[in-house]
C-alpha cells in the first residue's frame, strides 16, 4: 500500500538474483528466489519467489564490424581474425527500428585469456553501443583472435 511504501526502511530490503540481459529476447519471463536482507521481513503469503516479465521489446539482426579489445597486456600481441559478426540486438521497438551496425561494437576482454594462450583462440565478446543506451545483444558472441607471446 502507499502507506507501507512511505514507511519502508531501505536497510531492510529484498533482492533477487542478477538478471543476465544476454538471455532477454523479445519475450522474457523468469522466476527468482527472493533474498531478504533482514529476518524481520517476512512475505505475507510465505511466497519467497518473484516472477519478472519483460514485454514490449523488439529485436533485429545486424552485422557488426567494429570491435574493441579491453584489458590488454604487454606480454601478448593480438590480431582479430573475425571481421564481421551478425548479432541479435534487443531493445525498445522505437530504437530497434532505426538501429544499424554503425553505432554498435563487440567488446572482448583480453584478461579472460589463459596465461599461456597462444595461436588461434576463441574469445567471447559482448555487444555494446556508445550511442544507444537501451539496447543489448541477445547472447555473447565468439570471436577468433590470434595471440602471439612477446619475448
Amino acid at each position: 500500500t502507499p502507506e507501507d511504501l512511505e514507511n519502508f526502511d531501505a536497510t531492510k530490503a529484498a533482492t533477487i538474483g542478477p538478471i543476465d540481459f544476454t538471455t532477454i529476447g523479445e519475450n522474457y519471463q523468469e522466476t527468482f528466489d527472493i533474498v531478504f536482507s533482514d529476518n524481520s521481513i517476512t512475505p505475507v503469503d510465505d511466497d519467497t519467489k518473484v516472477t519478472i516479465t519483460i514485454a514490449g521489446l523488439s529485436s533485429t539482426q545486424v552485422d557488426v564490424s567494429n570491435f574493441r579489445a579491453v584489458n590488454g597486456s604487454t606480454a601478448i600481441t593480438t590480431r582479430l581474425v573475425t571481421t564481421t559478426k551478425t548479432v541479435t540486438v534487443v531493445g525498445p521497438s522505437d530504437v530497434i527500428e532505426d538501429i544499424n551496425g554503425e553505432y554498435l561494437y563487440l567488446e572482448y576482454d583480453l584478461s579472460t585469456l589463459s596465461a599461456n594462450a597462444s595461436g588461434n583462440v576463441v574469445i567471447s565478446a559482448t555487444l555494446k553501443s556508445d550511442q544507444y543506451k537501451t539496447i543489448w545483444g541477445y547472447e555473447n558472441y565468439d570471436l577468433q583472435i590470434t595471440v602471439t607471446r612477446n619475448s
